[in-house]
């Protein structure tokens, strides 16, 4: 018989633990080596036959691959008993309902955060994620083992790979779990923004975006500022310089992307019309960093609205940042717009005065040196800040620009007081939201209402009656989507509904008064029934965001799917991002 050189059982502990493996919400978030297993790994003498075809491995491996997915559960295990517990610990530490519901909403951004930044092995295996597209895991696993599998020397490799297979397709099914679970967390933070409303603003303030004084290039969202360390920073100023260096080689007009926006695995459906998993984000950096020559008396042109010529700008879309050389510096695509910074003393903080133009509303809080007071008893408590989202440098590669053809720069040059002596920042916005131009009174998202198929009109949808024809517009409309497990289900209860077998609720008449709204604003704007126009959404977010309006309704989901629909959507979600 062949001797094989084996694992020992201290390698094996290394990586794998015998202890019993839970589909617990608290137990796959920490997760960790040595990795536990939904199934016992096979013995390896009997899985490796000696002198067996290899390819046997392959439908072998295909076996416990199947094992293991079917031991997933369809929607994560013990995440309700989770939060109850931690909402029980703020409630039992803190009396003041305001107190409760920021410590709630702080405990729920960082749990989001953990979620998002966790790794997970499901490159172990093959050094791309386990289910990226191409050959399958089970024939991988045979191409890898194959030059080893009978070679008594190097039997431990093949070992190895067996139970990285095993612990890539289950950290897979604990990812899936983990995405379903930041879709229910960011349901509950947008909950718990809307009861914070009343006292902290939320709603009326989502539109402004905190960024430090620090001459440092920043990004920030409207749920808060997001903290990059020195060593990332100094990779995102490389890069920006990187780019400049390139397109001042190339000839004529020309563009290279810089940074995109990260957000982890956050999944959302945008046909349920959900609240949305992160709001505007906003680029800020040191304006000489792009352009040396700044003209004198910035701030006084500023104050006039006035504009600067620059041969580099930041265009945005999709969340790419991409910097662009104009070849004539004196046409519109080089005109920067200047705008002034305010000192405003209630708040010790530098500020922008929005317009329609550039409707979010800048804070820079100003720290003077040796101070060391505090907030006072009954000041508003300050925002959290919000670290589910990133800002990553891409590859440098110069492009022609005609490639681009940029559609309308959201930059502006911001410039603070002379008194200051704080040097002017170079901001770049960028919204989810194409062709925005205001925020909703209710519902809080942005959208254009001069594209919204009609002004905004007060209706009641509690005055509703449901009949077959309106079930058959629902149908319509809907049908212009991705197919929707909680459309189906919504619709289905409307057929209950008028058939005697359900009773309409709140949330059902929500539904089908909304669908059907939503419809008419559709066709106002001259969108033919079945067709989604493509322009990445903005039709539907104007029509979708003053339907909401119309009826005077927030952005919760809940309000217009029940909750068998909204899991039917986190199961599908998972199913689809497989």
């Amino acid at each position: 018989m062949t001797s094989r050189t084996t694992m020992t059982a201290s390698e094996i502990g290394e990586i794998y633990s015998p202890a019993p493996f839970r589909y617990d919400f608290e137990y796959l978030l920490n997760w960790a080596e040595p990795f536990t297993l939904p199934l016992v790994p096979p013995d390896s003498a009997a899985f490796f036959s000696i002198g067996a075809d290899s390819r046997d491995a392959e439908a072998k491996a295909q076996k416990i691959i199947n094992k293991i997915e079917a031991t997933r559960p369809s929607a994560p295990p013990g995440l309700k008993q989770y939060l109850d517990n931690h909402y029980s610990a703020i409630d039992a530490r803190h009396t003041d309902e305001l107190i409760r519901l920021q410590a709630k909403r702080q405990f729920l951004l960082d749990l989001q955060e953990k979620i998002i930044y966790k790794r997970l092995p499901t490159d172990d295996f093959s050094g791309i994620h386990v289910y990226a597209p191409g050959l399958t895991p089970a024939y991988l696993f045979y191409t890898y083992i194959d030059p080893h599998i009978n070679v008594g020397k190097e039997f431990y490799i093949a070992q190895g790979f067996l139970f990285a297979l095993m612990r890539s397709i289950t950290a897979a099914q604990i990812e899936i779990l983990l995405g379903q679970s930041l879709k229910i967390i960011h349901r509950k933070i947008t909950t718990v923004n809307s009861k914070l409303a009343p006292t902290e603003k939320i709603t009326s303030e989502s539109n402004t975006i905190t960024f430090s004084i620090t001459p440092s290039i920043q990004l920030s969202t409207t749920l808060g500022a997001i903290g990059n360390s020195h060593y990332h920073n100094r990779q995102l100023e490389t890069t920006l310089r990187s780019g400049r260096q390139l397109l001042a080689r190339a000839a004529g007009a020309a563009a290279s992307r810089l940074f995109n926006v990260g957000i982890g695995a956050l999944l959302y459906s945008s046909e349920l019309g959900n609240s949305d998993l992160y709001h505007e984000t906003t680029l800020s950096l040191p304006a000489d960093s792009l352009i040396p020559d700044l003209p004198d008396q910035l701030y006084e042109k500023a104050l006039s609205h006035g504009v600067a010529e620059s041969t580099y700008r930041i265009y945005t879309r999709n969340d790419i940042y991409t910097l662009i050389k104009n070849q004539q510096t004196a046409s519109l695509e080089s005109r920067v717009p200047l705008r002034p910074l305010y000192f405003d003393e209630a708040t010790n903080s530098y500020i922008s005065v929005p317009s329609q133009k550039f409707p979010i509303k800048l804070t820079l809080p100003a720290h003077t040196p040796g101070d060391t007071s505090t907030t006072k008893p009954g000041a508003q408590i300050p925002s959290y800040p919000y670290r589910g989202v990133t800002l990553n440098p891409l590859h440098i590669e110069a492009s022609p620009l005609p490639a681009l053809e940029p559609e309308d720069f959201k930059d502006c040059i911001y410039c603070f007081p002379p008194e200051s002596g704080l040097p002017p920042l170079y901001v770049v916005f960028n919204s989810p939201y194409p062709g925005a131009t205001t925020k909703g009174t209710y519902s809080g998202r942005p959208y254009n209402p001069d594209k919204a198929g009609g002004p905004i009109e007060r209706l009641d949808w509690r005055k509703t009656k449901i009949t077959a024809d309106g079930i058959e517009l629902v149908k319509l409309h809907t049908s212009r989507f991705e197919p929707s497990d909680a459309n189906k289900i919504m619709i289905d209860r409307l057929k209950k509904i008028l058939q005697g077998q359900l009773e309409a609720t709140d949330t059902d008449k929500r539904f089908y008064t909304h669908e059907i709204r939503e419809l008419e604003r559709f066709r106002a704007l001259e969108i033919p029934d079945k067709i989604r126009p493509e322009d990445r959404g903005e039709a539907w977010n104007n029509t979708h965001a003053a339907t909401l309006e119309d009826y005077q309704l927030t952005s919760e989901l809940e309000l217009l799917y029940t909750p068998e629909a909204i899991e039917a959507d986190d199961r599908q979600t998972a199913r689809e991002n497989q």
